[in-house]
């Protein structure tokens, strides 16, 4: 079965494509192609990638006329896509050389899977370990209630998940009315069909910075809504007994209070970002949605760090490891 389509949606990368890039490069595994989509960058993303194709046959880019968005984008990833296998590989991660070679033999000796993942370590933007990951027991999860608890319970790093076309073309690709992480809807309608294979070792690289996507989306005021509707819909894919099964028996009290938990979080990251008015939005929004969020120390913690948002966003900034081209991008977007 392999060829593997390894398809990198871009946006404003021009300063860690490059490493993404050289990881899958240096795959012991040789048969893949690797297609770059660019959705129309503002940097030097595009110059970047052209000096990487100039030395690689395998590669391709792609340059959006304008800016599709994220969902979109990826969509146009699954579109170029040419191999039965396809990975959508995030611009700033890292894979671990043997990760393909990993990947192919799975499936060679299991055609009937329908997608692989693996678990992942934490870098930053020097490529320095945050944190080694944790591993845990490699499993083969059968289609139906099996899979989708597999990925209820811990949804894989979106780099490390390689599919087979099939799977997509069957049952569509990413929703594109959900813009925030719409790997995690797409791979739990998958695991309702497909049988899930998990790598419990970690093989990939998720690179923790200030410009991250799962950041950056909390940024925006239709966040809390697409993640509440978005959560509805994976757990739609469970069973009932499933969800009994997971200990969820009243799934609307369920989903309020998942999304109060992510409004905390939202709190903080908004405080980061010198926005306070947002960060006070998903405070009441926590509140509504659960007031036992008042007991929680990220509420305060959300609370104090707003009183003060200069002193606050430096905090929190520095917290999470901004690097001054964190900063220099912020300005510029």
């Amino acid at each position: 079965m392999p060829h593997i389509s390894v398809t990198i949606p871009a946006f404003n990368r021009g300063h860690l494509i490059g490493r993404t890039i050289n990881s899958v490069l240096s795959q012991t595994f040789r048969d893949f192609d690797i297609v770059i989509v660019d959705d129309a960058s503002t940097d030097n993303t595009v110059e970047v990638v052209k000096q990487c194709c100039a030395r690689d046959s395998r590669l391709r880019l792609e340059v959006n006329p304008q800016n599709l968005g994220l969902t979109r984008n990826w969509n146009r990833c699954l579109e170029l896509a040419t191999g039965p296998l396809v990975q959508i590989m995030q611009s700033d991660d890292l894979i671990d050389t043997d990760y393909l070679q990993k990947v192919s033999d799975v499936f060679e000796t299991h055609p009937s899977i329908g997608f692989v993942a693996a678990s992942c370590r934490y870098i930053d933007i020097d490529d320095r370990i945050i944190s080694p990951g944790t591993e845990a027991e490699t499993r083969w999860y059968h289609a139906g209630d099996e899979a989708v608890t597999a990925i209820l319970g811990g949804h894989p790093h979106v780099s490390s998940i390689i599919m087979c076309r099939k799977c997509y073309e069957r049952f569509g690709g990413y929703m594109e009315d959900i813009q925030y992480g719409p790997d995690v809807e797409m791979d739990t309608r998958l695991a309702a069909h497909y049988d899930y294979y998990r790598f419990g070792s970690v093989h990939t690289s998720f690179r923790r910075h200030g410009t991250n996507m799962g950041n950056l989306e909390f940024l925006r005021n239709d966040y809390l809504p697409t993640f509440e509707r978005q959560l509805r819909l994976i757990w739609g894919y469970l069973s009932q007994e499933g969800r009994q099964k997971k200990g969820v028996i009243d799934l609307d009290r369920y989903i309020a209070m998942e999304t109060a938990k992510t409004a905390l979080r939202g709190a903080t990251i908004a405080v980061a970002y010198g926005q306070p008015r947002l960060a006070r939005y998903y405070l009441r929004e926590a509140i509504r949605l659960d007031t036992r969020s008042v007991l929680h120390s990220q509420f305060w913690k959300s609370v104090v760090l707003g009183l003060v948002p200069v002193l606050g966003k430096s905090i929190m900034q520095k917290r999470m490891k901004f690097t001054k081209a964190d900063r220099e991008q912020l300005a510029t977007s």
